[in-house]
């Protein structure tokens, strides 16, 4: 009677086990879901915003050669564009893209990472505000090269979420390259 208890026990609780696991896995493939929906449209912002912003800014003397610009001003004394109205605008669109990702920071405090985000987007704010204030090509590049960068980076956040880890891989390769280039070829040429 031993045996057979205790073989029903072990059956018993490999079975709980395992619905446990099955329970686990597929909250964590919800989760996985949630975020990549959330990632999706980061994604879409941040094409978009690069889109637009290359609409503005291609063959502008503001706008670095390597980036496709004349990049025949280099000194910013003064802010010839500051009564562009699309540069206004397409940065006071993206600044309100950062003011929410800030209020979403601060009322999802509780993730791991909510103190290093909430620094993260006070300083983008600010110097939105500072910059836009001031330097309007300044910032249009500078919106340039972070966005632009951070659509490969997005990306290899989807694929981590997915069970697609070659293509997670491949795209983080092509996120180093692009930062490499954008954030530190750039700004050196």
């Amino acid at each position: 009677a031993t045996s057979s208890s205790s073989a029903f026990q072990g059956s018993w609780s490999l079975l709980y086990s395992s619905a446990f696991v099955r329970r686990k896995s597929q909250a964590r493939r919800e989760t996985s879901a949630s975020k990549n929906g959330l990632i999706a449209v980061k994604i879409g912002y941040y094409v978009g915003s690069t889109y637009w912003n290359l609409q503005i800014s291609l063959g502008k003397p503001w706008l670095p050669k390597s980036l496709g610009g004349l990049g025949t001003e280099t000194h910013f004394d003064h802010d010839p564009y500051s009564q562009n109205e699309d540069l206004r605008l397409y940065l006071t669109v993206t600044m309100g893209y950062h003011v929410a990702s800030l209020v979403i920071t601060l009322m999802n405090y509780e993730r791991s990472e909510g103190i290093a985000m909430i620094i993260h987007h006070v300083c983008t704010v600010y110097l939105y505000g500072g910059i836009t204030s001031k330097l309007l090509q300044v910032a249009t590049t500078i919106v340039l090269i972070h966005d632009s960068t951070d659509i490969t980076l997005a990306c290899g956040r989807f694929f981590t979420h997915s069970q697609f880890d070659i293509a997670a891989a491949v795209v983080f390769i092509i996120n180093i390259a692009c930062w490499i280039y954008a954030r530190i070829w750039v700004f050196n040429v």
